[in-house]
This record gives structure tokens, sequence and C-alpha cells, in this order.
């Protein structure tokens, strides 16, 4: 245990959802400029926590990963994941 408290499952679960259904263009460059996606990967938003945020990719020569994101700041709650999903946005544009 760490002594971090875990985020609502259903919040995750509609972020995640929001963000592959709405933003699946955002997902995927989140994983190729921060976690090293191959450039034609698709990417789907699995998982967050507290520290992270976990993106499986499916590269076009069908190799499947996962890439594991540390938000730039901690995250408690939805608003915090909103801010930090764009936070990564921004970081990714200036690498």
């Amino acid at each position: 245990m760490t002594g971090s408290p875990a985020l609502d499952p259903g919040d995750v679960a509609a972020v995640c959802s929001y963000m592959n259904a709405q933003q699946a263009d955002a997902v995927r460059y989140i994983a190729r400029r921060l976690g090293g996606a191959s450039q034609g990967a698709m990417a789907t938003m699995v998982d967050m926590t507290t520290s992270q945020v976990v993106i499986e990719t499916h590269g076009p020569s069908g190799d499947v990963g996962t890439v594991r994101i540390p938000w730039p700041a901690a995250v408690a709650s939805r608003d915090d994941l909103r801010t930090q999903l764009h936070a990564l946005l921004d970081r990714a544009a200036t690498r």
C-alpha cells in the first residue's frame, strides 16, 4: 500500500472513455511524443492513477505495448485529471 488515495474508478472510466472517443488524436499524440510510441501506432487510454496515465499502443506492424506517462503533478480528483491531461498535451507540444 502506497498511502496515496486512489482515484474514483467511475471518474477514471469516464475520462478514459471520453478521451478515447472524443480526443483519440490527443491520446495518440501523448503516446507518441511522451511515451515513445511509433508514428503510426493506435493508442487507447486504459487507466489513470494518482501518479500516471496508462496508454495501450498497437503499432502498424502488429506490435502491442503499454506506455506509462507520469503526470506533471499528482492528481486526486476528476478536475485534477483534466488539468493534468492539458499539462501533458502542453509538454508533448514542446518536445
